[in-house]
């Protein structure tokens, strides 16, 4: 019986490891904390703040992003939302990107193709719109395990999404 309990509890401890932290950009919150949880959509429940201090810059060359994952295998999706608070991530910087073995990614130049052409169907003339200049954005980053559980785990508010050329 005690073995039984033990493995059973073994078993639960690793499932609820079964997550991932992005690394770069600096997530915007905790999603390990309550009331968050990396399974709820759109942003793992982290809070929306518009505090100048929680945002950075994307460059159209398309940021950097690094993930440490705990799963054997997962697919990574790297979206992008304009506006200041986003519920629709509707221009895909990078998707169906199948990470094979746990540690961590890393995506440098990520999404700049996907971006030019995302912000063309948003209706901006492409990177040299100076509507651009100022845009709020979010950046979002989905992995769906083996299991087929999307962790909707982090997302980054930026300022001057597509201002800052790096």
């Amino acid at each position: 019986m005690l073995t039984s309990s033990i493995l059973a509890f073994t078993a639960l401890a690793g499932s609820a490891t079964a997550h991932y932290k992005l690394l770069a950009p600096t997530w915007r919150g905790d999603s390990f904390e309550e009331p968050a949880s990396q399974y709820i959509f759109p942003c793992a429940n982290v809070n929306e703040t518009t505090d100048i201090a929680n945002r950075t810059q994307w460059p159209l060359t398309g940021g950097s992003v690094s993930i440490n994952g705990s799963h054997s295998s997962a697919i990574t999706y790297v979206n992008l939302g304009l506006g200041t608070n986003v519920t629709n991530f509707n221009i895909s910087l990078v998707e169906n990107l199948n990470q094979t073995g746990a540690g961590v990614l890393c995506l440098k130049d990520a999404g700049r193709a996907n971006l030019e052409e995302g912000l063309k169907a948003a209706g901006y003339s492409g990177f040299e719109d100076q509507r651009l200049n100022g845009l709020e954005a979010s950046v979002q980053v989905i992995q769906l395990g083996h299991s087929g559980s999307a962790l909707y785990n982090f997302y980054y508010e930026l300022e001057h999404c597509c201002v800052a050329f790096a």
